[in-house]
């Protein structure tokens, strides 16, 4: 778990190369916040500032609402409409050569979304992962591997396909520990979990020998699903687009009260709605200023999984740090993040090499 966490971890250094100091400072101001609550040994309260709330850490759905949702919002409503007049207009005109278009190229791109789905699917099998880290980890993938990786960031088919793929194959991933271990690997198998037990299952290796038609059509429900899923949401695309033609006046208020119900509905905490809006007056601020809103995402979600599993690490082997190198699996996981934190330096020498040999040829 050290090492796939560190895998997300390195995004922020992925983002910060656009703008070195202004990501890693966004990086490391999402690293305090998540450290916000008690600590894993002795539940000592950290920066809580007397809120019982803050006990548990800063609660992710209303940081990621604040961040994300709420900051664009505050920033929308500072123009009349979402997109400028040529995508108005290219809106009016939307037809079924458009959804078709984006069908063209995701078969076009079928192997990037079937490897990215298998990161996260294997990253749902570890228990706890979740979607998150998956998402993050998929798309850092999909960008250090990538010929273009400054067209991330831009709308670049790749840089959306991959998070989704991921996040996607993290859902069925999040099965196999609930299913053969009881043991729920995200929110999704969770909430599965209580009903299945609500209705007298019991999870575990014993249920695929005692009742192999319910363990199994868990998994085949999922794929009829996504298969009804292509044929109900894909014709709906081109109408929902439709809706960058309302008007901000009205958009932005809606969007401020779904999103921060939505923050309310998480814990049903008041305080958590009150905190979605102060994450997005942080967000609306970092927009303004270009600092990354994503670094500092990656640095909240991350940072405490991180010093939970290494801490815990820690006090399974008494202080040993090799305790991270004793595993084949986990090693080849650190050879892995090795490379993708040499690919990136190698591959701009390379071309730094090749601009200057160019350069020195046409002086020549």
């Amino acid at each position: 778990m050290v090492v796939v966490l560190l895998f997300g971890l390195t995004l922020i250094a992925v983002i910060a190369a656009k703008d070195f100091l202004k990501g890693l400072i966004a990086g490391f101001f999402g690293l305090l916040i998540g450290v916000i609550g008690t600590d894993h040994i002795y539940n000592a309260p950290r920066a809580t500032f007397g809120f019982l709330e803050l006990y548990d850490g800063v609660p992710l759905v209303a940081a990621l609402i604040g961040l994300f949702a709420v900051s664009e919002a505050l920033v929308m409503i500072e123009q009349k409409l979402i997109v400028a007049v040529e995508g108005r207009e290219q809106a009016k005109r939307s037809n079924w050569s458009e959804t078709l278009e984006g069908l063209r190229i995701s078969l076009q791109k079928w192997w990037h979304i079937v490897w990215t789905a298998f990161i996260g699917l294997l990253i749902g099998v570890v228990p706890g992962a979740g979607a998150s880290i998956a998402a993050f980890v998929a798309y850092q993938q999909s960008r250090l591997w990538s010929k273009h990786p400054e067209l991330y960031g831009t709308g670049i088919p790749e840089g959306v396909i991959a998070p989704e793929s991921a996040n996607n194959g993290v859902t069925s991933g999040t099965l196999v520990p609930m299913m053969a271990l009881g043991v729920p690997g995200g929110t999704t198998s969770a909430v599965m979990m209580i009903v299945l037990q609500y209705h007298g299952m019991v999870m575990g290796p014993q249920l695929f020998t005692t009742n192999p038609g319910l363990a199994y059509g868990v998994f085949v429900s999922m794929a009829v699903a996504y298969v009804f899923m292509i044929f109900t949401i894909l014709p709906l695309a081109r109408y929902m687009s439709r809706i960058v033609l309302i008007e901000t006046t009205y958009l932005v208020p809606i969007i401020i009260l779904v999103t921060i119900v939505a923050a309310f509905s998480e814990r049903q905490y008041l305080f958590d709605m009150g905190l979605a809006l102060v994450f997005g007056v942080i967000g609306y601020i970092a927009h303004k200023t270009n600092y990354h809103v994503t670094a500092m995402l990656i640095g909240i979600i991350l940072g405490p999984l991180f010093e939970r599993y290494l801490v815990r690490a820690l006090r399974i082997s008494e202080g040993d740090l090799m305790v991270l190198f004793s595993s084949p699996l986990g090693n080849t996981l650190w050879g892995l993040l090795v490379l993708s934190l040499v690919l990136p330096f190698w591959r701009t020498w390379r071309q730094n090499k090749a601009l200057a040999a160019e350069q020195f040829g046409e002086e020549s």
